[in-house]
């Protein structure tokens, strides 16, 4: 077991014998969070899709995971996150299913909204916040909207 001088210093690395058990626990923790939202999104699109939404929820987050944890160029955080799905956006994916929309028009707006977003925020991080200042107002601002929608 690691002292408290270890375990304030950010390079250390515990033993394998404790590594091991641990990054486990973090995948399955991770594992069952990341289910978790496509089995409700499924519930709404239908159970044909459970498979598939499951798969790509969980190469989704494999891929999000080796970026931040990675990096590539300019992305990632180089730390040892483990990225997932979000539970913010059900309301306004189930509601969309519910009234008729299509897995696909939804995962296409989606896209679309997220291309806008990305660039919106590129923008704002480079033209109007310093570097190094944090989160810009646009990514909680969007959030905040998108929720208060999906609760009309």
């Amino acid at each position: 077991m690691a002292d408290a001088n270890q375990l304030k210093d950010p390079n250390y690395t515990p033993p394998l014998g404790e590594a091991i058990p641990l990054g486990i626990q973090h995948v399955l923790a991770m594992f069952a969070g990341n289910i978790t939202v496509p089995l409700i999104v499924a519930l709404a699109a239908g159970p044909q899709y459970i498979t598939v939404l499951v798969q790509i929820a969980l190469l989704a987050a494999g891929v999000a995971t080796l970026i931040q944890t990675v990096g590539i160029g300019p992305f990632g955080s180089r730390l040892p996150i483990v990225q997932g799905t979000s539970f913010a956006y059900i309301g306004i994916l189930t509601g969309a299913l519910k009234g008729g929309a299509t897995l696909a028009a939804v995962f296409g707006a989606s896209l679309v909204v997220s291309t806008g977003h990305c660039v919106s925020s590129q923008s704002t991080d480079t033209f109007a916040m310093p570097a190094g200042q944090g989160i810009t107002p646009c990514c909680p601002g969007i959030r905040a909207v998108t929720r208060r929608a999906s609760l009309r």
